[in-house]
């Protein structure tokens, strides 16, 4: 019975899933691998439901959403190969959540950022690979803003100036592609 592992347990063995599905992932036995983060997300999932019925058993901080938006990324990566894209979509959409959640339990934390900006890159690019131009324009410019705020917090950091040039790659990219599809024209844009 789960419920008698206990937090910290229920983690490792979801922890042990996870890993079980990488390794079936690498190994291209995509099968095994959804099964084992099918099971990992059942027992992420019933401690996320815990913990909205009782709080304050239940630690807030962030590894439950740590934990829930890599599982959904390593399952997105199995439907992006397997050209499922309305699956993998929905996947990418969950890490966002996830990763947003993360960042929401340590607000400030620079480490945090990056993961929450590899979300949003990963969505984006999905989407925009399968033509949904708009939606990934608004997750390109979501990460512009985290990239902004980043760069402001540190100005002389030169990673952070770099990511910040590709967000600013990516956000003209899609306001381009848009223009070409008739859907828009970056005259019109506001200021990026």
């Amino acid at each position: 019975n789960e419920a008698t592992l206990g937090v910290p347990g229920r983690m490792a063995r979801a922890h042990s899933l996870t890993r079980i599905g990488a390794l079936h992932a690498a190994q291209d036995s995509t099968g095994a691998a959804r099964q084992a983060y099918g099971e990992a997300l059942v027992v992420l999932h019933a401690l996320a439901d815990d913990e909205a019925k009782d709080g304050a058993r239940l630690p807030k901080d962030a590894a439950l959403p740590q934990a829930l938006m890599r599982v959904y990324a390593a399952i997105g990566d199995l439907h992006v190969a397997a050209g499922e894209g309305e699956a993998a979509v929905a996947a990418r959409q969950q890490q966002v959540r996830f990763a947003e959640a993360v960042a929401a339990c340590e607000p400030g934390d620079s480490d945090v950022d990056p993961e929450l900006s590899w979300a949003y890159n990963q969505l984006a690019s999905l989407l925009q690979q399968l033509g949904q131009i708009p939606q990934a324009l608004g997750m390109w410019q979501r990460d512009l803003e985290l990239d902004r705020r980043r760069v402001a917090t540190a100005p002389d950091d030169s990673e952070r100036a770099w990511d910040l040039s590709i967000s600013l790659n990516h956000v003209g990219d899609a306001l381009l592609a848009m223009e070409q599809a008739g859907g828009f024209l970056v005259g019109d844009a506001k200021e990026i």
